[in-house]
């Protein structure tokens, strides 16, 4: 007997769909406010370019940003 037997079944949840860098690299300046210089170029399998987006870590550049239009539909 496992916990989702006994509790009933676990709740999970919806996927978030991320977008992906294509491109990353430096900005050539940090802006007051920034913590890190670190950026990228992010598009989504679903057509959706959010181009250039900076003050990043890397931890959000490798893993992506949710995609607003995707995860729009989801919201609701």
């Amino acid at each position: 007997m496992t916990a989702a037997d006994l509790f009933g079944p676990i709740e999970r949840g919806r996927r978030i769909v991320r977008m992906h860098a294509v491109d990353h690299g430096l900005a050539p300046s940090i802006l007051p406010g920034w913590k890190t210089p670190n950026g990228g170029h992010f598009k989504c399998r679903c057509g959706h370019d959010a181009g250039w987006l900076f003050n990043l870590s890397d931890t959000e550049i490798r893993r992506g940003l949710p995609c607003p239009n995707c995860n729009e539909a989801k919201n609701d």
